[in-house]
């Protein structure tokens, strides 16, 4: 555990990390000899790494890859494939990667997430989350197209219902809530 001193002369060296021992001892207005002790003890505890104070790396992680909206319709009833079925919308923002990065970042990793989203409404949703995240995004790309969207529906016992085989055409009518 850093002193009062040591915890003074940290920011000192984080203001200039080419500070002197001496320019340290004049800023502090002790010695150059206590300055010394004091930087032996701050390496010793890991708060800075050798001689030129370079500060140990902080625990970081990039994640590249999707961020989308996803749409979900829950049927309230048994669905139907000649008329409407009752049900729910939902939307929130996910995208496994970004699901990925908002984990390691919630586990107390600096997460940066590389992504392209879009110029729109559902870009900054995204956006505003990512900041109360503390995602850092400053590597990714937003662009004048739409924010990438997945719909899926599930059937009234919360199981997917697969329409990719063309056979089944399902219209659901459901309630915004």
């Amino acid at each position: 555990m850093a002193t009062k001193r040591e915890q003074e002369i940290l920011a000192l060296i984080k203001q200039d990390s080419l500070i002197t021992q001496a320019q340290l001892a004049e800023k502090t207005g002790t010695t150059r000899s206590n300055i010394g002790s004091h930087i032996s003890n701050l390496i010793k505890e890991g708060l800075i790494v050798g001689r030129g104070y370079v500060f140990p790396a902080e625990n970081e992680v990039t994640v590249i890859g999707a961020v989308n909206l996803d749409v979900l319709g829950a049927a309230k009833a048994q669905v139907s494939t000649t008329g409407s079925t009752p049900g729910r919308v939902y939307s929130f923002i996910g995208g496994m990667d970004r699901n990925i990065a908002t984990n390691l970042d919630n586990l107390g990793l600096k997460t940066k997430l590389i992504t392209v989203y879009g110029n729109d409404t559902n870009g900054d949703l995204f956006q505003a989350e990512a900041q109360n995240n503390e995602l850092d995004l400053s590597d990714a790309l937003r662009v004048e197209r739409p924010t990438a969207t997945y719909v899926y529906l599930n059937d009234v016992d919360g199981r997917r219902i697969n329409c990719s085989h063309g056979a089944v055409n399902v219209s659901v009518s459901m309630s915004m809530v």
